[in-house]
């Protein structure tokens, strides 16, 4: 490498950050699949970044060797706010972990009538996919 060489380039640390949420949900994958029948519950909250970008970030919550665990798995910014959009990106950012549906045990989203409306909300959508979850 030359010595002239920084790694300080956006490019360059956004390659870095891909590469450890890469290493890390394949971490939390294998966590996830060394005991069979992890149940797990799935948390999710929409926020503005610095430049008023609507984001979703996603985390899941399962207990591990007898120790609850929370990882954030995913930050993923949309366009579309809607129920549909925003179930659709949680759908997209969880499914590298392949989780089986019929273990997901709940949800837990903020109160915003989007994700939590018992009509059409987030809620709802993923019920569908997740039938089990309270």
């Amino acid at each position: 490498m030359p010595k002239n060489t920084t790694l300080m380039s956006s490019d360059m640390q956004n390659e870095l950050l891909e590469a450890a949420a890469s290493f890390l949900l394949q971490k939390i994958k294998a966590e996830l699949n060394e005991t069979p029948y992890t149940y797990f519950a799935l948390i999710a909250d929409k926020y503005k970044d610095k430049s008023k970008q609507e984001l979703i970030a996603v985390c899941i919550r399962y207990v591990h060797r007898g120790m609850l665990k929370e990882r954030a798995v995913g930050f993923v910014a949309t366009v579309d706010m809607t129920a549909a959009g925003i179930s659709k990106k949680i759908l997209e950012v969880i499914e590298p972990l392949q989780l089986d549906p019929s273990l997901c045990v709940g949800f837990s989203f903020d109160g915003v009538s989007v994700m939590s409306g018992n009509k059409g909300g987030v809620h709802v959508l993923l019920k569908r996919t997740f039938p089990h979850a309270v």
